[in-house]
C-alpha cells in the first residue's frame, strides 16, 4: 500500500512539473520580439476639396458619398460628413478602378464619377516575425468629369505613414 501512495505522489510530481515546463513555453512565445504593431496592409488616404473663388482648395465635406474600389467594385468607404478617406489597393494587381458616387441616394450617371488610378507595387520588408508590406507608387490617374473638377498628386508615395496621397477637387 506505501508503494502506491509513493506513485500517485510521483504521477502529481510528473504533472506540475509538465504544467509548469507548459507555462514557461507558453510565456516564452508571448515575448515581444514577435508582437508585431506594424500594419501589414498599407492605405491610400484621399482628401475632397472645394476651390473657393480665390482659387483656394478648401476641404468639403460630402453629405453622403461612397468610393467604391476593389476586384468588381465591391468594396465600399462611406465618406458621410468627411474630407478624409482611406482605403486599401490592390497587393496583386498594379491598377484599382474606384467609382465615387457624390450622393448615395442618388444614381444619377451626372453624380457618379470613375477613376482609374494606376501605380507600382513596391514589398516593404518588416521583420520575420511580421512578415511584408506592399507600398505604392502613384503613376497616373484617368477620370471622369460629372462632379470631379480635378485631382491632384499630393504624395506619390504610399507607405506606413499617414499622409495625403490624392486630393479630389469636386465642382
Amino acid at each position: 500500500m506505501r508503494q502506491m501512495q509513493w506513485k500517485c505522489s510521483k504521477n502529481l510530481t510528473l504533472r506540475w512539473i509538465g504544467f509548469g515546463f507548459l507555462i514557461m513555453v507558453l510565456v516564452e512565445s508571448c515575448g515581444q520580439d514577435d508582437l508585431c504593431i506594424e500594419p501589414s496592409i498599407v492605405n491610400m488616404q484621399t482628401r475632397f476639396q472645394r476651390a473657393d473663388t480665390n482659387k483656394t482648395f478648401r476641404d468639403t465635406l460630402l453629405a453622403n458619398a461612397n468610393l467604391y474600389f476593389g476586384v468588381d467594385q465591391k468594396y465600399f468607404v462611406n465618406s458621410k460628413k468627411r474630407a478624409v478617406n482611406s482605403f486599401p489597393l490592390s497587393q496583386a494587381d498594379d491598377s484599382v478602378r474606384i467609382i465615387f458616387q457624390s450622393d448615395s441616394n442618388s444614381i444619377v450617371a451626372e453624380t457618379i464619377d470613375t477613376l482609374d488610378l494606376y501605380y507600382t507595387r513596391n514589398l516593404n520588408f518588416i521583420s520575420s516575425a511580421c512578415g511584408y508590406q506592399t507600398y505604392y507608387t502613384l503613376q497616373k490617374v484617368i477620370y471622369t468629369e460629372h462632379i470631379i473638377d480635378s485631382i491632384y498628386f499630393k504624395n506619390k508615395e504610399i507607405t506606413s505613414k499617414a499622409t495625403d496621397n490624392l486630393n479630389i477637387v469636386i465642382r
